[in-house]
């Protein structure tokens, strides 16, 4: 084998595995981390609305709760290697993931209620969980 022809065949290996390490492990991340930054944003924009508000904007700040939950572990799972990238601490483990979305239904369901404490708390694991401290 030439060298032209090793240098072409490193390059070829090269640029499939730039391909497939960017579709399916760095734009799966980027997403994800979109999606988180978009809770971090509504958790912190609708406080004060899920105790108190307009039943319009109640069932508004519900409805995009139960959207930030679902889209959430979407993107979650549309990250390949989840294990191997858990371990690197750029996501959170699929256990702790979950009990995130959880709690963004949790907070979905209880949108006009008058329990501070829990929703409080839930809303401090999302925070904990999703490290948007």
């Amino acid at each position: 084998m030439t060298d032209s022809e090793i240098i072409f065949i490193a390059g070829l290996i090269t640029a499939i595995s730039a391909y497939f390490a960017k579709n399916f492990i760095f734009q799966p991340l980027l997403e994800f981390r979109g999606v988180k930054g978009r809770v971090q944003n509504r958790l912190k924009y609708n406080a004060n609305k899920i105790h108190i508000g307009e039943t319009e904007t109640m069932a508004e700040v519900s409805k995009e709760f139960r959207e930030l939950s679902c889209d959430l572990e979407e993107k979650y799972y549309a990250i390949s290697f989840k294990k191997i990238v858990a371990k690197t601490g750029l996501i959170p483990e699929m256990n702790i993931l979950s009990e995130a979305a959880k709690n963004l239904i949790f907070l979905s369901n209880k949108v006009g209620s008058d329990d501070y404490e829990h929703t409080y708390e839930a809303i401090e694991q999302i925070k904990v969980a999703l490290k948007i401290i």
